[in-house]
This record gives structure tokens, C-alpha cells and sequence, in this order.
């Protein structure tokens, strides 16, 4: 029997009501008691004396199925003072796969991390098996959805087109057999092949089956610029008769035309709130966003298929065509002007370096800068955007039903990343409450922990009360602070000291120690 205390504690216990002081006493891997306790009954006694205590920190939108394979301690998350991931997020997952379909599947999964799945993709046929898979000891507990775009790929390939009815159909049995292997939903990458060839119907379809089994639908908007207002419109129409969960991803506004239009989308949530639905949103604190920059390619020109995408970069006819489409009529400098390098596998030392800045340096057209390194990474080049505004990220911030979550791709070995992967929960902790002052501390915290625990179904998560799972996380809130940045991506913060994992240390003065304490979790259908 494991059993200590933790004394002398600042509980925030995750519901959003004031701190307060507390000794918690942690027994088998569960809260046991909180208040003052006898330290003569437990064998360890840490002092937590002018620390914070909270849950543990619930990234509530990541990629980390996709990175398993290439390192599943995620320690990254675990020294921020993330316990749980909920994955799949983006409408990409790594599973389910077809056989027949699987190049689209494997360029689907290309758009996260530049990782070659084919040799695992039997295993990624059967949903079930796929879990059965990732059932085993994890850095962090991990919680996934089934990404649209992975299932629409499987079945249809890069069709751009309606599904007939002989399809729709394989993609709702699909569908719900991932829902009884224990997915949380389905999530939405409304801009990236295949998911973005899907019109609302099929939305509306495919979330009324997840709906059916209790799970939530999660979605990166068609638009998050000159179209934000109608996209997050079209996913809560295509939510509402299911009454299904709606989660709108990494909420945003992009590109200074559309700076302050988040304040009609939060008021369209708040409305449709009132009127009894449920739709909330994932927010990183960050004024820039990253993808990958194949995303630059429009849309219709990707049911071509990877390899054909290649030969035109390298043709200098289909090389002209595919600098028109991507321009679209503007100017190298203005198509490119807030882009940033991010991870090159070709070209790392590009990283954290401005496109048109670069392109000057090299006496290099921009576009044909980025092209030339598209070529060279095949396509899996990731790019960083600064095309937001403090503002917008704020209000965000502050709505109500926001929770926060890194939309990280960080993975072994990559060249480069947003900080975001690893700075997202320090930097709201330490520059947006403690040093703007735009959030409590105490609602900072309910955003990490209580808030994603509710909307996700995660069962003994996300409040430090009896009875909960003991992971948990204690920090000083004085020092804790980011220090990631867009040229040294994986600067580790500061002020987390330990972190708990079902009453296992996982982190030890900030430093990841290698224990796999985390697993997967799986949705409990509920059949409606």
C-alpha cells in the first residue's frame, strides 16, 4: 500500500473556487483525504510550503497518437504539468486504415508527422486492435477521437466528391465500431484532405453517431480567417439536431482583416448555449499558428496525390501552375509575409527563420523558396504563422467554456516546432494570469483540469477531491513561465515540481524521469 502526504499545500482544486490551504493525503494511487493530516500515518511527508497543488493538467487538444510511435513518454507534456492527452484531434488519427485506400490514408497521417506508418498498417485496420495496440504503459494518460479525415480517406480515398449512399454507410459502421472500441468522438480537419472534400450533410451524419454513443465531435473550422463567422455557423447547425458536443478547435482569428471577429463567433456559442446546446472551444496562448505548408496548395489540387504533387514541383510547366494556385493572385511577399520556417527535415537549419527573410538572403523569390523546400521534405515541411492578435487570444481566453490545449507536433528527432509543444501551460500560468492578469489563477486551472474532464467523460479526472485519481501537479505559481521560443523550440519552463500520475511521480524538479505511468483511456459508450 503507497500512501504520503502532501503538507503545507495551496489547493486549487480545479472547480474554479478559491484556493486554500490543505494537507492531501494520497493513498493506492487515489485522493484519500484533504485537510490537516496526521503525518505519522503515511511513510513519505512532502512539504509543499508556498507551492500550488492542482490536478494534473488535461491538454485537451493534441496529436499525441500520431507521435507514439516515435517516443509515447511525451515527456514534453508531462514537464508542463499535463497527466492526459485527449489525441486525434485535427480530423487526423492513426487509425482506422484501409488496405485498399491506404496511400490516402498514409498522406492523411503525413499532414501531422512526416512518419512512415505502412509498416503497422494492418494493425490500424481493426480500430479495436489499434487500441489493443496502444494499451500499454504511457508517459501521460491519453484519451482519442477518431479524425474524419482518416476515416473519410480509408473508405473514399482523396475523392473530392459527395459520398454515395454505399459509402456514407461504410463510414458510419466504421464509425461506430470505433465508438464501441472506446473512442471519445470524432473530430473534423475541415481544412485538409480528405476531411475538407466532406460537405455538411456528411457532418451532420457522422455526428449523430457519435452522438448516439455519447461521444463528441471536436473541429478545425473550413475557415479561420475571411470565412470564420459561417464556418463555426456550419459545424454547430451540423452538431445541433444530434445535440451532439461540439468542441470548436484552436479558436482563432487569423490574418488582420478578421482581427476582433471572435467576438461574434463567442457570442454565437454563448447563444446556442442558452438555448441548450453544448459547444465549447480549445485555445494555445500563442498569437501565431502552425501547419504544415503543403496546406499553402489549394485543396483541389491534392485529390492528384502526393507523388503527382512532387512531379509538378520538379516540372517547370506544373511548377508555373502550382506557384499560380498557391499565390492565388497576390504577391510572393504579402502570400508569405508572416511565414515562418518550422521543422525541415531537408533544411534544419531553416528553422525559426522568417520566409521573406530568408528568400532575400539566398536573392530568392519567396515562393519559389518554399516550393524548392516542399520538394526536398516531400511535402512535409511545417511552417509557423504570426497572423493573430493579442486581443482575440485573450477574449478567447475568457469565455467561459475555452479550454486549453497546445495543438503541439512535436516528435523525436524533428528539426523544429511551434513552442507551443512545449510552453502552452507555463505561458498561461505565468504571462496570461500572472503577469496580464487576464485570467484567475483559479480559472486558468479549471480550463486545464475540471472543464476538459467534464466535456471529455474522463471518469476520476480533473478535480482534487476523495475518490479521484491522485494525478496531480505542484508548482510555484511565483516562477512558473514559458521559455520555449520560436528559435529555441524546446527550452524547458520553469517553477513545475512534481507531477503525479495516479500517485506516481513522473516529474521530479521540472525533469521528466522516465516513469510510464500514463495509459490509454477509453470511452465508455453510452448508447441514447
Amino acid at each position: 500500500m503507497k500512501k504520503f502526504i502532501i503538507q503545507n499545500a495551496y489547493v486549487i482544486d480545479g472547480s474554479g473556487t478559491p484556493a486554500f490551504p490543505a494537507d492531501v493525503l494520497i493513498e493506492d494511487g487515489t485522493i484519500k483525504a484533504i485537510g490537516k493530516q496526521d503525518p505519522q500515518q503515511a511513510g513519505m511527508v512532502i512539504d509543499a510550503h508556498g507551492l500550488t497543488l492542482a490536478p494534473g493538467f488535461i491538454n485537451s487538444h493534441s496529436h499525441g497518437d500520431m507521435m507514439a510511435d516515435l517516443d509515447d513518454t511525451f515527456f514534453q507534456e508531462a514537464e508542463q504539468g499535463v497527466t492526459t492527452l485527449i489525441a486525434g484531434m485535427c480530423g487526423i488519427s492513426a487509425a482506422p486504415f484501409s488496405m485498399e485506400h491506404l496511400e490516402s490514408c498514409l498522406e492523411t497521417t503525413a499532414t501531422v508527422v512526416p512518419y512512415d506508418f505502412s509498416s503497422s498498417a494492418t494493425k490500424r485496420v481493426s480500430y479495436a486492435g489499434y487500441l489493443d495496440m496502444m494499451d500499454r504503459p504511457l508517459g501521460t494518460n491519453m484519451a482519442v477521437c477518431v479524425g474524419h479525415g482518416t476515416l473519410r480517406a480509408a473508405v473514399m480515398g482523396m475523392a473530392d466528391r459527395e459520398p454515395d449512399p454505399a459509402e456514407l454507410e461504410h463510414m458510419k459502421a466504421i464509425l461506430q465500431e470505433c465508438m464501441e472500441a472506446g473512442a471519445l468522438g470524432i473530430s473534423y480537419g475541415l481544412q485538409y484532405p480528405a476531411g475538407c472534400y466532406a460537405g455538411s450533410s456528411e457532418l451532420a451524419v457522422l455526428s449523430s453517431v457519435a452522438a448516439r454513443f455519447g461521444g463528441i465531435t471536436s473541429a478545425h473550422i473550413r475557415s479561420e480567417g475571411n470565412q470564420l463567422v459561417e464556418s463555426v455557423t456550419e459545424m454547430v447547425q451540423a452538431t445541433a439536431q444530434s445535440s451532439c458536443t461540439l468542441v470548436i478547435s484552436h479558436h482563432k482569428a487569423i490574418n488582420r482583416p478578421n482581427w476582433g471577429k471572435t467576438a461574434a463567433t463567442i457570442s454565437l456559442m454563448q447563444e446556442v448555449n442558452q438555448q441548450g446546446h453544448s459547444v465549447y472551444c480549445d485555445v494555445y496562448p500563442y498569437t501565431a499558428s502552425s501547419t504544415g505548408l503543403k496546406s499553402r496548395i489549394p485543396q483541389s489540387m491534392h485529390v492528384l496525390g502526393e507523388e503527382k504533387l512532387l512531379q509538378m514541383l520538379s516540372d517547370p510547366s506544373g511548377r508555373r501552375k502550382m506557384r499560380d494556385a498557391i499565390l492565388a493572385g497576390m504577391m510572393p511577399e504579402e502570400r508569405f509575409g508572416t511565414t515562418m520556417f518550422g521543422a525541415s527535415v531537408t533544411h534544419p537549419d531553416y528553422t525559426g527563420q522568417m520566409v521573406c527573410d530568408l528568400a532575400s538572403r539566398l536573392d530568392l523569390d519567396p515562393c519559389e523558396l518554399v516550393m524548392d523546400v516542399l520538394y526536398d521534405d516531400r511535402l512535409t515541411t511545417n511552417g509557423i504563422y504570426h497572423c493573430m492578435q493579442d486581443e482575440d487570444v485573450n477574449r478567447v481566453l475568457q469565455f467561459s467554456h475555452s479550454m486549453i490545449g497546445s495543438d503541439g507536433l512535436y516528435y523525436k528527432g524533428c528539426s523544429g516546432a511551434h513552442p507551443r509543444a512545449f510552453g502552452t501551460f507555463t505561458r498561461v500560468l505565468g504571462h496570461y494570469v500572472r503577469e496580464k492578469n487576464v485570467l484567475s489563477l483559479e480559472e486558468a486551472v479549471r480550463k486545464m483540469t475540471s472543464l476538459p474532464a467534464s466535456v471529455y467523460q474522463l471518469k476520476g479526472k480533473g478535480l482534487i477531491r476523495p475518490g479521484m485519481d491522485a494525478d496531480l501537479v505542484l508548482f510555484d505559481p511565483h516562477t512558473v513561465s514559458d521559455q520555449a521560443d520560436f528559435t529555441d523550440f524546446s527550452k524547458r519552463g520553469t517553477g513545475i515540481e512534481l507531477v503525479w500520475i495516479r500517485g506516481e511521480k513522473i516529474v521530479e524538479h521540472g525533469i521528466y524521469n522516465g516513469v510510464k505511468a500514463g495509459k490509454l483511456i477509453r470511452h465508455v459508450p453510452h448508447i441514447s
